[in-house]
């Protein structure tokens, strides 16, 4: 929960950001440099996926 609250609060800080010029770097690679917008995207992204694999972990139990 306090990852989504993060970002939430993220999300509402990026409101006055231009996303496709603002970049973010990555974890992996310090040489590889996303736009914001795709950064969220990804995470979002990610995060939907663990939900729809909690789902079908929970009905086939």
């Amino acid at each position: 929960m306090k990852q989504q609250e993060q970002m939430l609060d993220l999300l509402k800080n990026a409101q006055n950001v231009d996303l496709n010029k603002t970049k973010t770097g990555i974890s992996i690679s310090s040489l590889i440099r996303l736009k914001l917008g795709d950064t969220f995207r990804f995470v979002i992204y990610h995060n939907q996926r663990h939900v729809q694999q909690a789902k079908r972990v929970l009905t086939n139990l």
